[in-house]
């Protein structure tokens, strides 16, 4: 018989817990969770200290800013006071080791380190930023008895710098943290402190260019010449209107006068040849009659352009050297005017916020038919109006924020022969509509060019609607701008209006010829084109009524448009960019158009776009 032997496995016997190590992975995890629970729980003290010294901070720094905004420095030291004893409060509860040895912790430690960022942000901001500024005299930025303080200015300068470099500073701490992993109350908190920063570097970045570009440009080196230019925008033009009243302005050592007062008729224009060499695309786009006729010098988006025509002309006409170029038009005027309050005129007008643009831009036409006597009351206006506000009567708060108006809506354009000046102005709107590349904005522009040759714009009403698909994915960006235009004068309106006014557009008595130029960002080229609706083909030349040209590296879609009385027209342009044009190359989208008689609401959407 045979037998099968059958071994018998002992059973394993058990290691104890402590040689296991899953036992010591636990333990220790549970230990350093009961450590950091521990560490937590001592944080609750300082955690809750720092939310209410942080919610307390950011309304007081809303209020000292404008408290010194409105010049009441005696209540914005005080504001100022408390907001530094309670920022000093969050800072000391945030700014230890404890709670910086926590901030290593997924999603916990960015919410601290996001308490402890914005508490030491708010401090910053009301020791370098908010408690110098306190000692600011807003009534140093405008004229007193035809005259500012240069050297109080100058003084300015140290402070307004070191503001701009703590603004700057906090909104790049604020911009690294990881605000997808923050807590509602964290995040509300950084996301409130930060809208707070965006608004002072608002302010704080143009302030400085201010403050740098003035001594010298108020004369504090020696006389300086300014033409101010008023364009006139009921005969349109790119930036605003027909030049025809100008002023030539000096400052020296802070002292502002009317040198001398000219119009469009004390030139010599209807020229065989223009003023000066133009650049060939404004030639090509815009004919020899920028140069020909100096009303015609701002129909180009390039203000430097139309500056040297401008100087070329009065060189030609006057011999007086020109240092810059101002434009403003009566709209911004009427802005001025919330400033300085009811100004009368030499006539007996008394000229208000509210009638300013009504009486320049359409009854004078009504009350003097002639151009002489239109020429004398321009000139009459402008000195009173120059005499109000040197005078040192306007509100500050309110002048600044007319001007800042002015500048947002391109009504208020400055262009200077000193380098240093203009590089410190950049892509800024009051150098001009456009900027030369999409760095820091990516532009699209509409503007408007009257072909009537009257003062018909006064009834021309325009929206725009652009969009841009810049921060969508999976197929090359577009730009796309829907201009809307309405004549609205109709037969008796018609009928009572001077020739001056309705001129004489292709025969039709109370219509409105414009040239439409649409401008697209740089890099970019016109994809399709509609006009009310139905596709139009797109030449280079004027093989039909519209054209694809470029102009300054960006491409122009140039449409004429005739506007019978009470119709209505719809031109849509849209551009195309590279497939292999990144969308990181593309700044924010924004849509410049020419600021018109009246307001021309402009919707931008950018869907995709944070």
């Amino acid at each position: 018989m045979t037998f099968t032997e059958v071994s018998q496995t002992a059973a394993p016997q058990k290691k104890p817990l402590f040689k296991r190590v899953w036992f010591w992975v636990v333990t220790v995890l549970l230990l350093a969770l009961i450590g950091c629970a521990v560490w937590v729980a001592l944080l609750v003290p300082s955690a809750l200290q720092a939310k209410d010294a942080l919610q307390a901070a950011v309304p007081l720094a809303g209020q000292a800013k404008d408290e010194i905004l409105s010049g009441d420095s005696e209540a914005a030291t005080q504001t100022v006071a408390e907001l530094i004893d309670v920022t000093s409060e969050a800072q000391e509860a945030t700014d230890t080791k404890l709670w910086r040895s926590l901030e290593w912790m997924p999603v916990v430690g960015e919410n601290l380190r996001g308490v402890r960022i914005a508490s030491a942000a708010v401090q910053t901001l009301a020791i370098e930023v908010l408690e110098p500024a306190t000692a600011l005299n807003l009534d140093l930025l405008k004229p007193k008895d035809g005259a500012m303080d240069v050297a109080a200015i100058q003084a300015l300068v140290p402070m307004i710098d070191t503001a701009s470099r703590a603004t700057t500073s906090i909104a790049a701490e604020l911009g690294e943290l990881d605000t997808g992993v923050l807590i509602g109350p964290v995040k509300d908190g950084v996301e409130k402190l930060d809208d707070a920063i965006t608004q002072l570097d608002s302010m704080v970045g143009p302030a400085k260019t201010v403050l740098q570009i003035l001594p010298a440009a108020l004369g504090a080196d020696g006389q300086r010449n300014y033409l101010l230019i008023f364009q006139n925008n009921a005969e349109i033009r790119t930036t605003g209107g027909n030049p025809a009243a100008i002023a030539l302005i000096t400052a020296d050592n802070g002292r502002i006068d009317i040198a001398q007062q000219a119009s469009s008729s004390d030139f010599n224009n209807n020229r065989d040849t223009p003023i000066i060499p133009l650049n060939p695309e404004t030639q090509a786009l815009y004919g020899d009659r920028v140069g020909n006729w100096m009303q015609d010098i701002t129909f180009t988006p390039d203000f430097s352009e139309s500056t040297e025509l401008m100087r070329a002309f009065w060189a030609e006409s006057f011999g007086t050297p020109i240092d810059a170029v101002v434009s403003f038009d009566p709209v911004a005027l009427s802005y001025l005017l919330e400033a300085t309050g009811p100004i009368t005129l030499e006539t007996g007008d008394v000229l208000t916020a509210d009638n300013a643009v009504q009486l320049f831009l359409n009854e004078v036409y009504f009350r003097y038919p002639k151009n002489t006597d239109q020429d004398l009351f321009f000139a009459s206006a402008t000195q009173s109006i120059f005499s109000a506000i040197t005078s040192g009567s306007a509100d500050t708060k309110a002048l600044v924020t007319a001007l800042s108006r002015a500048v947002d809506e391109g009504r208020l354009l400055f262009s200077s022969n000193d380098a240093e000046q203009m590089e410190l102005i950049g892509s800024s709107p009051i150098a001009g509509p456009l900027p030369v590349d999409n760095s820091d904005a990516t532009v699209l522009g509409v503007f408007f060019n009257d072909l009537t040759v009257g003062k018909m714009d006064y009834y021309l009403h325009a929206s725009v609607d652009a969009e841009s698909t810049q921060c969508q994915v999976g197929s090359p960006a577009t730009f796309t701008a829907t201009t809307h235009m309405k004549n609205v004068v109709n037969a008796e309106l018609r009928d009572s209006l001077p020739m001056y006014i309705k001129a004489n557009a292709y025969g039709f008595h109370g219509a409105i010829h414009t040239d439409v130029m649409v401008y697209g960002p740089v890099g970019t080229r016109v994809s399709s084109v509609e006009i009310d609706g139905e596709v139009v083909g797109i030449g280079d030349r004027w093989d039909g009524e519209y054209r694809e040209m470029t102009h300054n590296g960006r491409p122009v879609l140039q449409v004429p448009i005739l506007l019978r009385m009470e119709t209505e027209a719809d031109i849509t342009v849209t551009f195309e960019a590279a497939e292999d044009q990144p969308a990181s190359s593309f700044g924010p989208f924004q849509t410049r158009v020419t600021p018109t008689v009246h307001e021309t609401p402009v919707t931008v959407s950018t869907p995709g776009c944070q």
